[in-house]
């Protein structure tokens, strides 16, 4: 996969909420995928490759794969720093490196990379980079 850097970076906060601790009184597992989705979708929007725009242009981009490293607990109250950031490849695909952290303390909770790939909207794999997100690319400075 050919790499390179880029400065396509988003952070949103979000504060622990009672519903999302487990019977230990930590975040269960589950929602920190919550908190990536959230980033994403901001993401999206701050940089206008949100879920609608790529609709609007026949395509849908659904997760294939996502790792996921656990680092640290978050509790009830906690303010998390949720960092996304865009990694640019010549492939047809959307990949995205995350960070979060305790905003108050710095503590890094979770690392985790996401894989998406395009489908049309009519369900059909689409194996190599839509015309709309090399031109969105293009316009961003990314080729």
């Amino acid at each position: 996969m050919n790499k390179t850097e880029t400065t396509l970076k988003y952070t949103i906060e979000v504060i622990v909420r009672f519903s999302e601790l487990d019977p230990l009184r930590i975040v269960w597992h589950g929602n920190y995928i919550k908190y990536l989705e959230d980033a994403r979708e901001a993401w999206g929007i701050h940089y206008g490759l949100g879920y609608m725009e790529m609709y609007n242009n026949g395509f849908v981009a659904p997760i294939y794969d996502l790792q996921i490293h656990y680092r640290g607990m978050a509790f009830l109250n906690n303010r998390l720093k949720v960092t996304i950031t865009f990694c640019n490849t010549t492939e047809g695909r959307i990949i995205f490196h995350y960070e979060i952290c305790n905003s108050e303390t710095g503590e890094q909770i979770l690392t985790a990379e996401s894989l998406q790939l395009f489908v049309t909207t009519d369900g059909v794999f689409y194996p190599i980079a839509p015309d709309f997100y090399l031109q969105w690319k293009k316009d961003n400075g990314l080729c």
